[in-house]
């Protein structure tokens, strides 16, 4: 657009300055314009097609671009044992998730004392040496209370939590492992329970969750309370993280219409009076049908009588065990001393010279 705008310029001062110059000379002097005009256009045109040529070779060729990062990311876990409790998709991006679930925000806090957590309590991150991969490792304490009408009413929880990215600078998500012991109920010191959790990156302002969960037990355990263990933990791992689910599809579709930054209020969304009702009713559930503990607690003394009836029954086998060797042995004395009798009689008859004859059984 400039390059017109020149030449329009010199054609008006060659003008004015060659007022008494003939056709001929203004003739070639407009054909030497033109060519120059051609000559600027090729080269400026030669310019800006290398300039564009090595913006694009740039951008193919340089590491950190956007087009480098287009494709979903995955964890290198390599396998995930255990129960998968959420595998989902959220409109949150990788630093964003990391940081509502392991930060101490108020989004957090309040998601936690819905369930039933309290007492949270940190310690700092302590750098881990471990190859390549950056690793950070804390201890979380907090105390768990218990539904449950028989025996403890909570239990308090110390979770060691170690924390690896995935990709320079975790660009690509993050991996975090928590084993988490109990103290407070029975057979506390037996188990523990090991959750992974995979954040990774799926595309712009999205990111995917899973988390796999297992028991890990330290002791020896009986088979009756190996299921009941398994039965209780794994139903409350569940309802945990159902909630979880919830709390993070909320601050996802906050986060997807105001990227104001994690932490938005989860409780907020729901009026206090609406949040009181809808307690109020999953209560009232909960207590029309017996809950799962007052179930496993029935299944456990049901088991437990039958195995008294099993030990009551094997106690009268033992007795009438005895009674049989008993008279095995009252037998066979008796028959050991009917054939000393009968050899005692023969010898005295035939050191009398009297023969005798064995009556007949």
């Amino acid at each position: 657009m400039c390059i017109p705008k020149k030449v329009d310029r010199g054609a008006r001062e060659s003008d004015e300055d060659s007022t008494s110059s003939s056709e001929g000379p203004r003739i070639m002097s407009g054909m030497s314009n033109s060519k120059t005009v051609l000559e600027n256009t090729k080269v400026v045109t030669t310019a800006s097609t290398a300039t564009t040529d090595t913006v694009s070779l740039n951008q193919a060729t340089l590491p950190g671009t956007s087009n480098a990062r287009k494709e979903p990311a995955d964890c290198d876990c390599g396998e995930h044992k255990g129960t998968v409790f959420v595998d989902k998709i959220y409109a949150l991006e990788v630093d964003e998730l990391y940081q509502l679930l392991f930060t101490e925000n108020e989004s957090l806090l309040n998601f936690l004392k819905t369930a039933k957590r309290s007492d949270l309590r940190y310690e700092s991150w302590t750098a881990i040496e471990h190859g390549e991969r950056r690793k950070k490792k804390r201890t979380a304490r907090y105390t768990v209370e218990l539904s449950s009408t028989l025996g403890p009413k909570c239990t308090h929880v110390t979770e060691v939590q170690v924390v690896a990215e995935v990709g320079p600078n975790a660009v690509d998500g993050y991996t975090i492992t928590k084993d988490a012991v109990n103290a407070g109920v029975p057979y506390a010191d037996s188990f523990s329970v090991f959750c992974t959790y995979c954040i990774t990156r799926v595309g712009p302002k999205k990111s995917r969750l899973k988390v796999h969960g297992e028991i890990v037990y330290r002791k020896s355990v009986m088979g009756v309370f190996k299921s009941i263990i398994e039965r209780m933990t794994l139903s409350g791992m569940h309802d945990y993280y159902k909630h979880l689910d919830k709390y993070l599809s909320s601050c996802g579709s906050k986060e997807e219409t105001s990227r104001n930054g994690a932490g938005s209020d989860w409780i907020s969304e729901f009026p206090e009076s609406e949040m009181d009702t809808q307690l109020e009713s999953e209560s009232l559930q909960s207590q029309d049908p017996p809950s799962v503990e007052i179930r496993l607690r029935a299944e456990l003394v049901t088991q437990r009588n039958e195995i008294r009836a099993q030990a009551a029954s094997l106690r009268e086998i033992q007795k009438s065990l005895r009674l049989v060797v008993l008279l095995l042995v009252l037998i066979f004395v008796l028959c050991i001393s009917n054939t000393y009798r009968y050899s005692q009689l023969d010898f005295n008859s035939i050191a009398s010279g009297q023969s005798f004859t064995k009556p007949e059984l």
